[in-house]
């Protein structure tokens, strides 16, 4: 049941026939997301070491 509903899903890049972007999708969508993990966590830091200097 759960295939049947993903391959309903609607596939706005089809790799059959557009290989290439489909790559370079899948890359921008990695280098975005590791970005924004990289920038959540330089976020935390700070704030911790904000919430740390404020405490003493």
């Amino acid at each position: 049941m759960i295939a049947a509903l993903i391959a309903q899903a609607p596939q706005p890049v089809d790799t059959t026939e557009q290989g290439p972007l489909g790559f370079v999708l899948l890359t921008v969508f990695c280098v975005l997301f590791v970005a924004a993990l990289f920038f959540m966590d330089r976020l935390r830091e700070k704030y911790l070491d904000r919430d740390e200097s404020t405490s003493d």
